[in-house]
């Protein structure tokens, strides 16, 4: 899974990332309990209408919170799915 956000980093954003950007990227892959928190208590997934069993998946499953990291990373910094 990490190798295709680098192939979209390569492809899409050649260079350096932003700052913002990059937090976020080192949050959602790895600093999950940070990650989780965001999501919870900042909302900063909000706009990705997650469904309740990803939701209540997300709250007890690192796994699980890691593969939306990347999904994250994919649709809020390169625009794909």
């Amino acid at each position: 899974m990490l190798m295709e956000i680098i192939s979209f980093k390569n492809r899409f954003m050649p260079g350096q990332l932003p700052i913002k950007t990059e937090r976020f990227f080192h949050m959602a892959c790895y600093d999950l309990d940070t990650f989780r928190n965001h999501i919870f208590d900042k909302g900063i997934l909000d706009d990705l209408d997650l469904d309740s069993e990803t939701i209540d998946n997300v709250k007890n499953d690192d796994v699980e919170l890691l593969k939306l990291g990347i999904k994250s990373i994919k649709i809020k910094i390169f625009g794909r799915k």
